[in-house]
């Protein structure tokens, strides 16, 4: 792959407008360490580093740990990415050839954008961790050990610019059912049964012809069910707009992987209810179906081949 040209002996400025990412952050709490985790989309990683990370697949995760704890806390980084790159080696990456003032530039503003440890009680610590690039979803592993102690959040982000089928088609919320359709279940015999009573396949939209067969029973919401799948490698599909569209054709034509691209529709009770992950390739089709207590619906998986 080609190396960035610097020009003029400097290392590219930085821009200033740039803070969104923390803004968005998602939030988890556990004792008394709390931690907050964005994914940077690949203009903000160059926005923010002065040079496209993206085109060296890697992906910065800002990550921000406040300790209210009696310990000092060390953030593991080959839990947010067995294969992270050190600050110091992606610098060099791109300085590669430059004069000595370019490669400390770079050095510098890399090792200021790094995350450092420890975490002492008492204190809010923030940074980047430099991770293999993933587009659409990524699902963010934060591992802190502490002498005696550790803490363990499974944080599930959306990577700025991913239109995905899952939220346009809003199938894991429970106000795109009429009132009455959807039935809960608290005996496993009977929602077995109800299971059991379904059809055996999805449909085309007018329900005149089967479609891939009903496989797979999810149980759970977004929240539930994504963390999991995305975990084990699946990744959910784009919705069917422009983008998309020409990112399939020059993907086609290039040969590169998309692994988000948009599928066709398939529909349960004449609705459209399907959403994609890909990896072996299975859709997702949401039910009315309901069970066991609290959780909010019944996914069923079609196998799409």
């Amino acid at each position: 792959m080609a190396l960035l040209v610097l020009a003029a002996c400097a290392a590219p400025e930085r821009q200033q407008a740039v803070g969104d990412f923390r803004s968005r952050a998602v939030t988890r709490a556990d004792g008394g360490v709390s931690v907050a985790v964005s994914v940077l989309s690949a203009r903000e990683s160059a926005d923010v580093y002065g040079v496209p990370l993206a085109d060296k697949a890697t992906q910065p995760v800002w990550v921000q740990v406040r300790n209210d704890d009696d310990r000092p806390y060390y953030l593991l980084f080959p839990g947010l990415d067995p294969n992270f790159v050190p600050a110091s080696e992606a610098a060099d990456a791109f300085a590669a050839n430059e004069s000595a003032d370019v490669k400390r530039q770079l050095h510098d503003r890399f090792a200021a954008l790094a995350f450092r440890n420890p975490v002492p009680p008492g204190q809010t610590v923030s940074g980047m961790v430099l991770t293999s690039l993933e587009e659409g979803v990524k699902l963010v592993q934060i591992d802190l050990a502490a002498d005696g102690r550790t803490r363990t959040f499974s944080v599930f982000t959306v990577v700025p610019g991913f239109r995905g089928d899952y939220h346009a088609s809003k199938v894991f919320t429970r106000e795109i059912y009429p009132p009455g359709a959807i039935r809960d279940f608290d005996d496993d015999a009977a929602f077995r049964a109800a299971l059991e009573s379904l059809p055996c396949c999805a449909t085309n939209g007018d329900g005149s012809r089967n479609g891939d067969p009903l496989n797979l029973i999810i149980v759970g919401g977004l929240d539930d069910a994504f963390p999991a799948l995305v975990r084990r490698g699946w990744r959910p599909t784009e919705t069917k707009w422009s983008g998309a569209i020409m990112r399939v054709v020059t993907s086609a034509l290039s040969g590169d992987r998309y692994l988000n691209a948009p599928v066709s529709d398939l529909y349960l009770s004449a609705v459209r209810r399907t959403w994609r992950c890909r990896r072996p390739a299975i859709r997702f089709t949401s039910a009315t179906t309901c069970g066991s207590g609290s959780a909010p619906c019944a996914i069923r998986a079609s196998r799409y081949g």
